[in-house]
C-alpha cells in the first residue's frame, strides 16, 4: 500500500508541474469501467454481556483482500463539481489468523454486495489533467456470503453461511483521485477512497461495521 500511495503522490506532482494554464474542457457525461482491490476490515460494537466474545474476535480476525468491479457514470455539473454514480459487484472479505477449533487454522468470510455509490467530486486542480476530492455515500445490497476454512492439512472446506445478514448496508465515502486524458474522448482515472459503514452487517449482540480502502483504476469515455 505504501508503494501505491507513493506512486499516486508522485503522479500528482508530475501532473501539476506539467500544466501551466487552465485548459479544462469537458463533455458533460462520461461512462466507464472500474476495477479495485479492496482492503476490508470491521470494527465491533458489543452489548455488555457479549464483550468477551467481541474481544476474542478482535484477537483473531484480521483485514483481508477483496475486490470490486463496476460500471461508472459521471455528470460534470460545472468546472469544479461533478456528480458520480454507477453499479458494482464487490467482495468485502473478512479473515482470521486462527480459530477456536484445533484442526482449523483460520477462515475467510467472503461477503458479496451489489453497490450503488452516490458521490460528488470537487476539482481543486482543474486543468487538462485534474485532481479532485470526492465524498458521498454507498448503498449496498447483500447478495450472498461464503466462508472458507483452512485446515491443518492445507485442505479447504467451503461452507455457505446461514446467518441472515442485513439486506442493505449504508456507508460513507471520502477519497482523492485524478483524471488524465489519454486519447481524444478517453480518460484514465485513479482514485483512492475510504468507506466506513453506518449500518451493521448483522443485527446480533455483536454488531459488525465494515470499513475498507480501495485504490481504484477506471477507464472513461466522455460524450
Amino acid at each position: 500500500m505504501i508503494k501505491v500511495f507513493s506512486f499516486f503522490i508522485l503522479l500528482i506532482g508530475l501532473t501539476a508541474f506539467g500544466q501551466q494554464k487552465d485548459t479544462l474542457k469537458f463533455n458533460n457525461v462520461k461512462l466507464g469501467l472500474s476495477l479495485a482491490p479492496t482492503f476490508s476490515s470491521r470494527y465491533l460494537k458489543a452489548e455488555a454481556d457479549a464483550q468477551a466474545n467481541a474481544d476474542y474476535f478482535d484477537s483473531i480476525e484480521i483485514p483481508h483482500l477483496g475486490y470490486s468491479v463496476g460500471i461508472n457514470f459521471g455528470y460534470q455539473i460545472s468546472k469544479r463539481f461533478s456528480f458520480n454514480s454507477g453499479l458494482s459487484f464487490s467482495n468485502k472479505a473478512q479473515g482470521s489468523k486462527s480459530a477456536s477449533l484445533e484442526t482449523i487454522l483460520g477462515y475467510t468470510n467472503n461477503i458479496y454486495y451489489l453497490d450503488l455509490p452516490l458521490k460528488f467530486n470537487y476539482y481543486f486542480f482543474a486543468k487538462k489533467s485534474k485532481v479532485y476530492l470526492t465524498g458521498g455515500a454507498n448503498f449496498s445490497y447483500f447478495l450472498s456470503n461464503q466462508i472458507s476454512y483452512r485446515k491443518q492439512n492445507n485442505n479447504e472446506i467451503f461452507t455457505a453461511k446461514s446467518d441472515d445478514l442485513n439486506s442493505f448496508n449504508v456507508a460513507g465515502i471520502i477519497g482523492v483521485g485524478f483524471d488524465i486524458p489519454i486519447y481524444k474522448r478517453w480518460a484514465f482515472n485513479f482514485e483512492v477512497n475510504y468507506q466506513h459503514a453506518f449500518t451493521p452487517v448483522l443485527n446480533t449482540p455483536i454488531k459488525r461495521y465494515l470499513y475498507s480502502i480501495s485504490p481504484t483504476l477506471a477507464l472513461f469515455y466522455r460524450f
